[in-house]
């Protein structure tokens, strides 16, 4: 098993390429990923619908990328750029709950 670096710094986290689109695209793995439940795997009405897709997509995201989860998850192996580090993470975090309030508010 290999060891946890000492140190991340911010050219080494795996940032998304365009934080406006991570929502949509996570929702879209979700779509396409098959059903847990064996006796649903290969039915193409099993498949959850987009909103639902969306909902599970923007948990996981959260979970991810939620300044206060990130510091918690890797705030002591943040190097010296670490304000830069969580000014980014902010950034995504705010742009995933902008998109999540859209999609809330095309529900409604």
């Amino acid at each position: 098993e290999a060891n946890p670096p000492s140190n991340i710094k911010m050219s080494a986290v795996p940032w998304p390429p365009d934080s406006t689109k991570l929502l949509g695209c996570m929702a879209a793995v979700e779509m396409l990923s098959e059903p847990s439940d064996e006796a649903q795997q290969g039915d193409p009405k099993a498949r959850i619908d987009a909103y639902t897709a969306h909902k599970r997509a923007y948990r996981l995201a959260c979970l991810r990328w939620h300044p206060d989860k990130f510091a918690s998850k890797f705030g002591a192996l943040l190097a010296s750029d670490k304000d830069q580090v969580m000014e980014r993470v902010q950034h995504i975090s705010q742009a995933l709950n902008e998109s999540w309030e859209k999609i809330q508010g095309q529900a409604h």
